[in-house]
């Protein structure tokens, strides 16, 4: 449980002490263990990660955990830039799940990093991410990102870290340093557990690195190495440092810093974050590495300790081959650029804490928050107007933060997560110019408990140009049925059509989102007129007339298979904006490609897109809703708000977003999105895996 004003927030403080001990006991703790990894082969990272209930037992402690492959560290990943990952979960839990990978500018669509997926218990997904050639070598991770159920899980010890090698071609003088994974976790131990007896050295919270506590880090005097620290805490933050030893920090949430760093006696490092640090061990003695658990809250602070290691400096001085970083890379300062929008948004909590508010709302998966067109560069005003730190992050890009309560930042480098101060604000800016992410994904507070009780929202990246494209409402298009008659746009008038592009052999996917669509149309049918389903295969190679037909008549006899050449099934996609590409090669590839439904009218307009990871019953409500009161824009813009709103008299502020045009550009209009109802923020976004 976090408090901050009322609710307690534990912080974690990793310090060697002052003076270097010699236990009696030294010889006995054995070594930092290492993660086991697995390492992309010819471009490709394959591993199947089952996410499963394990007891484990940390220096002597027995508790119930949930691993990846019984790990509680989790298995590291390490990838290059331009490698894909195709990563087989399957849920062995009695809670459903699913993955975010924390920090890779990805696609957030389909079978990619796309948070809507909800594995079920005893089922499976295969992922498949695309690790950019763009993306910057460092630290980052992947952790179970159920909405809901975060804070639970990754508590549990649902993380793991994902590495990204090639540090040492933007920084060549790392090139002979080594380099290290520190994998920090923690778990609050049960009160009535069976080992959480009292005692000063223990306070209920076990904090592990790689698994491990009790453990030694052995270094010869004057050898330098680079270590990769990720907190992996669902919630507590982390303060490293080692007295008498250099913290050099190059690089932050994954990416590197844009200049020398003084040398640093404290590194704080957030929930999610990440930071790598050159060490270089200095006198030769053993240094214990404590844990200090800050609780903060109402009253003063009270700090306790915890031995969880050891730092072992042995030897005699060596000749120290790293010398200094002599230049680092040049990366674009965005505080020169030209901004399209600014925005403001607005963190907030009910008084018992039981609920927590993105300008004012809590999580509706069904909502679209905000909609941004791909080549954006834009400043946010991240506020905060409670008395509790948060913790910002959004998925898919990095940002900028330029100013912290009024101050300008100097550019120190790019992050994915950023503290908002209690009752302060900061200003962030975002380039969202990578058309990998076009698509839905979210940003929210990275304290768990606070995004799991509702402090996310949904941002929709999309790209004007295919929004022109369906903005045309009428698609056009020649394509076969399932009993090769020949099917036109024509074909389908007088009636509604449900589409989607999908294809035979997809593995979990299609079948979910057909068996979706069919039973919303079936809870549809006594209230609405009739609507046809409609699989559009993007596989018809493989695809073949008779093998369809039998394939859609598993899902509903009235379902209609489309089939055709490829240049028309692409034409059609395009006019939808939907995506799909091949991946891999023989007889065994399989297809990337776009989860949406595409709701088109009687008379052939386009109407309305419904995204990937709704249950039938909000299917079924979106799709009457939309039929019902069609409207004129199947495209809600934010709602613009003006400061007058934001008074200090109202602490919740109104739904929407304020949004700003710069001087000299046309003011930005908005409408507030077309849904039906606000769902509460425990509502599930379960489909059948």
């Amino acid at each position: 449980m976090i408090r901050w004003m009322g609710w307690l927030l534990p912080v974690l403080t990793l310090i060697t002490s002052l003076f270097p001990l010699f236990p009696a006991s030294a010889a006995e703790d054995p070594d930092l263990p290492r993660p086991p990894e697995i390492t992309s082969r010819h471009g490709v990272l394959r591993v199947t990660l089952v996410a499963g209930p394990q007891t484990v037992v940390i220096d002597g402690v027995s508790f119930n955990a949930q691993t990846f492959n019984g790990s509680y560290a989790g298995p590291l990943l390490r990838v290059h830039p331009g490698d894909r990952m195709i990563i087989r979960l399957v849920n062995h839990l009695t809670e459903s799940t699913n993955l975010h990978f924390h920090g890779i500018q990805t696609s957030p669509r389909g079978n990619g990093d796309n948070v809507a997926v909800v594995v079920r218990p005893g089922r499976e997904f295969t992922y498949r991410i695309r690790i950019p050639e763009f993306q910057p070598p460092g630290m980052y991770w992947y952790h179970s990102h159920y909405h809901g159920m975060a804070q639970k899980q990754v508590n549990a010890g649902l993380s793991g870290g994902l590495l990204v090698e090639g540090l040492s071609r933007r920084i060549p003088e790392l090139a002979a340093v080594r380099d290290r994974v520190l994998v920090v976790k923690d778990h609050e131990i049960e009160e009535d557990a069976p080992d959480a007896e009292q005692s000063p050295d223990r306070h209920n919270l076990l904090v592990s690195v790689n698994g491990a506590a009790g453990f030694t880090i052995r270094m010869r005097s004057g050898e330098t190495e680079l270590w990769h620290i990720s907190n992996q805490s669902s919630d507590r933050l982390l303060h490293l440092s080692i007295s008498q030893h250099d913290l050099r920090i190059v690089g932050v949430d994954g990416d590197t810093v844009t200049h020398a760093f003084s040398d640093r006696a404290v590194v704080d490092v957030l929930p999610s974050g990440r930071v790598s640090a050159l060490i270089t061990a200095r006198a030769p003695g053993r240094y214990e590495i404590r844990a200090n658990k800050v609780l903060t809250g109402q009253g003063p602070n009270q700090t306790l300790y915890r031995v969880v290691g050891w730092l072992d400096v042995s030897g005699s001085d060596v000749s120290e081959t790293f010398q200094g970083i002599r230049r680092f890379p040049g990366q674009r300062d965005l505080r020169d650029a030209k901004i399209d929008v600014k925005r403001t948004v607005i963190f907030s909590q009910s008084q018992d804490g039981r609920q927590f508010f993105v300008d004012g709302r809590t999580f509706d998966h069904l909502r679209t928050d905000a909609r941004v067109p791909l080549g954006n560069i834009e400043e946010w005003t991240i506020r905060n107007l409670s008395y509790d730190l948060h913790v910002f992050h959004i998925h898919q890009l990095p940002f900028q933060v330029v100013e912290v309560n009024g101050s300008p930042r100097p550019f120190d480098g790019y992050v994915d997560t950023a503290a908002v101060p209690e009752v302060g604000e900061i200003k962030i800016r975002l380039a969202f110019t990578n058309p990998e992410i076009a698509g839905r994904f979210v940003y929210h507070c990275h304290l768990l408990e606070h995004e799991d009780k509702g402090m996310m929202a949904t941002i929709e990246v999309y790209d004007p140009a295919v929004l022109r494209r369906t903005v045309a409402r009428r698609p056009k298009f020649t394509l076969t049925d399932q009993r090769g008659t020949k099917v036109t746009e024509h074909s389908l008038a007088g009636h509604y059509s449900l589409i989607y592009f999908g294809y035979t052999h997809c593995g979990d996917l299609c079948p979910t989102t057909l068996s979706t669509m069919a039973d919303a149309l079936d809870a549809l049918r006594p209230r609405l007129p009739p609507i046809l389903p409609v699989m559009v295969t993007v596989d018809p190679d493989r695809d073949r007339p008779a093998d369809l037909g039998e394939y859609v008549a598993q899902f509903s006899p009235a379902m209609l298979g489309l089939t055709g050449p490829s240049a028309n099934i692409l034409a059609l996609a395009r006019q939808f904006g939907a995506f799909f590409e091949r991946a891999g090669s023989g007889e065994d590839y399989t297809i990337d490609h776009t989860s949406d439904l595409y709701l088109v009218g009687p008379d052939g307009r386009f109407l309305a897109t419904f995204p990937y990871g709704l249950s039938s019953g909000d299917l079924a409500d979106a799709i009457a809703a939309k039929i019902q009161s069609p409207g004129d824009d199947t495209s809600p813009q934010p709602v613009s708000r003006s400061d007058d709103d934001q008074s200090s008299s109202n602490p919740v502020p109104k739904a929407g977003w304020k949004v700003t045009a710069p001087a000299g550009a046309a003011p930005t209009s908005g409408k507030a999105s077309t849904t039906s109802g606000e769902t509460p923020s425990s509502a599930r976004q379960e489909t059948d895996r």
